[in-house]
């Protein structure tokens, strides 16, 4: 009986955790030449982009205010595009500028603190260690995000759960840390 009782907390206290995740979206957007159509977003969900919500476009502007989880990495997909632009969102209001004829650069984000810190690493990731990455700003979801996709497939099982105690308690129960923590 008590098992039943400690069970039921449990996953009352999580299912509270994740609403306390559960925020809004303030995303906003054009579509570079594209007056109307649809725009779908997309959560990143073990190594796939997977639908979530969708959004008319109409005279070249889209909105999402879909309830998410944040900060996490999500994609935006146009109907006629196979792969979706990706962008990390957080809980500041963001707009986006996208061009359908560059899928490879042809995003442009304002307003995610985590999108900058992504671009930026794009840039410079290579000339860091995983400590430095890590110690530059341990709390952020593009942090953990890097260290699995980018540095733990180099990494020994020993030097990644030694890499994972520097990371931020914040980012325990993020998809990122879950995968690493099985690796």
């Amino acid at each position: 009986k008590q098992a039943i009782i400690l069970s039921a907390i449990f996953a009352a206290v999580t299912l509270q955790l994740s609403a306390q995740n559960a925020t809004p979206l303030q995303l906003s957007g054009k579509v570079k030449d594209l007056k109307t159509g649809k725009v779908y977003l997309e959560k990143y969900d073990n190594k796939i982009f997977k639908k979530i919500d969708s959004a008319k476009i109409v005279n070249g502007s889209f909105k999402f205010t879909t309830v998410v989880e944040l900060p996490e990495l999500y994609g935006i997909r146009l109907e006629e595009q196979s792969y979706p632009f990706q962008l990390f969102l957080d809980q500041a209001k963001v707009t986006v500028e996208l061009d359908p004829e560059n899928t490879r650069n042809g995003l442009k984000v304002t307003g995610s603190k985590e999108q900058d810190r992504f671009e930026s690493l794009k840039k410079r990731q290579k000339d860091l260690s995983i400590e430095q990455l890590i110690k530059e700003d341990p709390a952020s979801i593009v942090t953990a995000f890097t260290f699995f996709r980018n540095y733990s497939y180099s990494l020994t099982p020993e030097e990644i759960q030694n890499n994972l105690v520097l990371l931020s308690s914040k980012l325990k129960n993020s998809q990122y840390v879950h995968i690493l923590e099985g690796l």
